[in-house]
């Protein structure tokens, strides 16, 4: 949520692991910066559990925040620090809805992002901005609060990920594929630097939509990278109406010089 994040482990050896220390910090920076705490074993999941809040970590500038853990057992032996999860506090976006929207880089608001293809395996590319190519609009269906699912509106496939399962490295491309409501299909949106970082669902690293080497031009490539102060992570939405309808169906017209109003 805005200001508490909730995290979750298992340990790999539950019978020799007795407590399980969390530590919270900005991420490339000192531990000194976070706050540790001991988590509690829930037994009906078999998860080692921990709330934080914003004020255990001395945020500044909009730090990248992460979470490590480490377990312990009866005898005080204490295993290397495990490496969790990156994530931001208070960023998740609210009140978008549904919409169809042309996603546009705030570094060249002349381009968008399109299609190589209407194909499963076709790659994202940006391109110039065509107000005729529908390849270009995007309907963005709310899943939950700031997690969306991203399809076009012209062949109704997915924004997806190279791979399809994995988001976990940078520089791998963003692709066409079927919608099958799987992980690496949904997004959450953030607020970010005066518009909006796109984030699969499926990056413990919060890597986000990016196009190579932060050039605007044609045929650049869509990718993900690890998650900063970048321009090429800041998106705008260009909202477009997804229909159009009249208030009348028929109009009769009474000689030369009738009028008639259509809304």
């Amino acid at each position: 949520t805005n200001d508490t994040i909730q995290v979750k482990v298992k340990a790999s050896d539950n019978v020799g692991v007795t407590k399980i220390k969390f530590r919270i910090w900005r991420s490339y920076s000192h531990s000194d910066s976070g706050t540790a705490k001991w988590g509690t074993y829930n037994s009906s999941t078999g998860y080692w559990e921990v709330t934080f809040n914003e004020s255990d970590i001395k945020v500044m500038d909009n730090n990248l925040c992460r979470v490590d853990a480490w377990a312990s057992d009866s005898a005080g032996n204490e295993s290397e620090g495990a490496y969790i999860y990156d994530f931001y506090f208070g960023n998740r976006v609210s009140g978008l809805g549904d919409f169809v929207a042309r996603i546009v880089p705030k570094k060249d608001t002349n381009y968008c992002i399109g299609t190589s293809g209407d194909n499963n395996d076709d790659n994202l590319k940006l391109r110039k901005k065509n107000q005729t190519d529908k390849s270009q609009l995007w309907k963005f269906e709310e899943i939950a609060t700031g997690i969306y699912k991203i399809t076009n509106f012209k062949n109704g496939r997915s924004i997806d990920v190279e791979g399809g399962t994995s988001a976990d490295y940078d520089d791998c491309n963003m692709q066409l594929w079927d919608y099958a409501g799987a992980t690496q299909q949904q997004f959450l949106i953030q607020n970010f630097n005066g518009g909006y970082r796109i984030v699969p669902l499926n990056t413990k690293a919060l890597r986000a939509i990016d196009f190579a080497d932060a050039i605007a031009e044609d045929g650049r490539r869509i990718l993900l990278y690890k998650a900063g102060n970048y321009d090429a992570q800041t998106w705008t939405f260009e909202k477009c109406a997804e229909t159009l309808s009249l208030n009348k169906t028929t109009m009769t017209f009474n000689g030369t010089g009738s009028t008639q109003k259509l809304t």
